[in-house]
């Protein structure tokens, strides 16, 4: 039997106590933790009541970082390219996922964890409920070049979120040069360019503009708290939107991400959202929707589209 001194029993008990403090801290940062950190563009009202479900059911703290309505998930996109080597945010949810595949490509996401997407949304027209006398009711997106608009246009600076996808989108639809032609079109018409697309609905309710183009929720937001103004049906320009889920590579919450993602994409948590206008239910529309764009393709030209709308676009 091996007789310890005083001396070494109280060298081993502090050793044991720094080893079980080191434990506890790194116990405290990484997978064992018992929160996860998300960051989201999807609009706050919407999401912190299923946070609180979702922590009232697994226990597990979720601390979140939302976006700015200006620069709609291009902010979360970047602070994810500046932590890029030090992830500070576990799970993305993205209200749309075009910048989501963005991340994917740039080696940003976690590969054994693909981007989902769940949920959608649609790019609408939004206008006036009940429009102005003798006013022309657009067809299609391609229509808002139509000179009687003059003025009386507006959408979110095309830059960022959704209004950016959607140009994207376009572009891909109908091909390089005529979508060149349609911008340069639209911006003679004088339209007004604004901070996000609430922005736009506002503009159209007050009657300032005539028309804009928005998402979905917006305008079914406005709706409800009895807002003037209405989404024209689908059209064949129209783009759906999912909102898509991503997990960060080098993540700390592994394991209480994967729990989140998958509560986020239940039957049940979808319609919570569809219920709140987040999200659209299945058959609202009443035309078809263009075919679904290749972000492989759009990510390829991201770069000299977003050079071109930058030219075309200033605000």
């Amino acid at each position: 039997m091996v007789v310890l001194s005083q001396e070494d029993r109280l060298t081993g008990n502090f050793r044991w106590f720094i080893f079980l403090l080191a434990a506890s801290l790194f116990s405290g940062c990484g997978r064992g933790s018992n929160e996860v950190i998300l960051y989201t563009s999807q609009d706050q009202v919407f999401v912190e009541p299923l946070l609180k479900k979702f922590q009232a059911d697994s226990g597990i703290i979720v601390r979140s970082v939302f976006d700015n309505e200006s620069v709609k998930t291009v902010s979360l996109v970047n602070r994810l390219h500046a932590e890029k080597g030090n992830p500070q945010c576990d799970l993305f949810w993205n209200n749309e996922s075009f910048r989501s595949f963005q991340l994917a490509q740039e080696g940003l996401v976690d590969p054994r964890y693909p981007v989902k997407t769940f949920g959608f949304r649609t790019r609408r027209i939004v206008v006036h409920d009940p429009p102005p006398a003798g006013f022309e009711i657009p067809s299609s997106f391609r229509d808002l070049t139509n000179k009687s608009y003059f003025g009386k246009i507006g959408f979110a600076y095309p830059i960022y979120g959704t209004t950016g996808t959607h140009f994207l989108a376009l572009r891909q639809q109908w091909g390089t040069n005529a979508w060149l032609q349609w911008c340069q079109a639209l911006q003679a018409n004088k339209p007004f360019i604004v901070d996000g697309n609430s922005a736009v609905v506002r503009l159209v309710a007050s009657g300032e503009i005539w028309l804009g183009m928005t998402d979905s929720d917006d305008i079914a937001s406005a709706r409800e708290e009895h807002v003037p103004v209405k989404g024209l049906p689908l059209s064949v320009d129209s783009l759906r939107i999912p909102n898509s889920i991503a997990h960060i590579a080098g993540a700390r919450h592994v394991e209480n991400a994967e729990k989140l993602a998958l509560f986020l994409q239940l039957p049940e948590t979808i319609a919570a959202l569809q219920e709140a206008h987040a999200l659209e239910k299945e058959g609202q529309g009443t035309t078809g929707l263009s075919s679904p764009p290749d972000f492989q393709l759009m990510l390829a030209d991201l770069k000299t589209a977003t050079e071109q709308m930058l030219q075309l676009f200033k605000k």
